[in-house]
Order: C-alpha cells, then sequence, then structure tokens
C-alpha cells in the first residue's frame, strides 16, 4: 500500500517538475517548447551523441550557447570537447534544474570485474566551468 503511494508521490511530483521547469511560459506569454529545437554534436569522432534541446531553455540556462546561437544562427552545434556521458547529465539539469544521482556499476573486463561511476562530478564541473555556469560549479 505505501509503495502505491510512494510511487503516485513520484509521479505527481515528476509531473509538477515538468510543468514547472519545461513548460515554462516566456515573457510574451508562449511555452518555452514553441522555440526551434537545436542539436549539440558533442564529442570526438567515434565517441559522438546528439542531443536535442529547445534553444529557449539552452539559451535561458547558458549564456555561452546563448551567446553562440546569437553570433552564428544556426541548429546544429559541434562541441568535440565535452564528454557525452556529463554533456547528458547538464543537458538534465538545464531541463530541471536537478542532478541525478550517481550509482556505482559494475563491468565484466575478462576475469576481473571492474566498478565505476554513472557519471563523474569531477568532469561535469570542468563542463560547467567550461560554460561558465557558477550555479551549477555550486
Amino acid at each position: 500500500m505505501s509503495l502505491k503511494r510512494g510511487r503516485s508521490s513520484s509521479e505527481h511530483l515528476l509531473q509538477s517538475m515538468y510543468h514547472h521547469h519545461v513548460l515554462r511560459r516566456r515573457t510574451d506569454g508562449t511555452s518555452t517548447l514553441e522555440s526551434e529545437m537545436i542539436q549539440i554534436v558533442v564529442g570526438q569522432t567515434g565517441n559522438q551523441k546528439t542531443f536535442r534541446i529547445h534553444e529557449k531553455i539552452l539559451c535561458d540556462k547558458t549564456p555561452f550557447f546563448a551567446q553562440l546561437l546569437k553570433d552564428s544562427h544556426k541548429s546544429i552545434i559541434k562541441y568535440p570537447e565535452a564528454d557525452p556521458m556529463n554533456f547528458d547529465v547538464l543537458v538534465e539539469w538545464v531541463r530541471t534544474d536537478c542532478l541525478r544521482g550517481i550509482y556505482m556499476l559494475e563491468k565484466e573486463e575478462g576475469p576481473k570485474t571492474a566498478t565505476y561511476r554513472s557519471w563523474h562530478t569531477e568532469l561535469l564541473y570542468l563542463l560547467a566551468e567550461n560554460l561558465i555556469l557558477p550555479e551549477l560549479m555550486d
């Protein structure tokens, strides 16, 4: 019984976060979801991932990309300096104002099992520093 309540509370929290953070209203009264979609190709060749995000949401949180998009007027940005795994965490933070949990994962490497973290705080901090995001660095 309490499990159902917990799930319901979680669903309510997620729905609330979605409406609060994703469906924010712009000053002109339109939804941020009505802004153009931007593609950001992150990582080096062989380890690339393409992220799609609404321009308004991205520019509201990251002045670096706001200036870049203002100057270039491109809808596809290449950002090879960043690691796709940590950029994924950044995009989630941009959309929700929350950082996901860090989990310990295991990977079998021959006869041994390696343990590693799902994402690295140090690398995210460096990414935030490069993008001049003091709010995320705190």
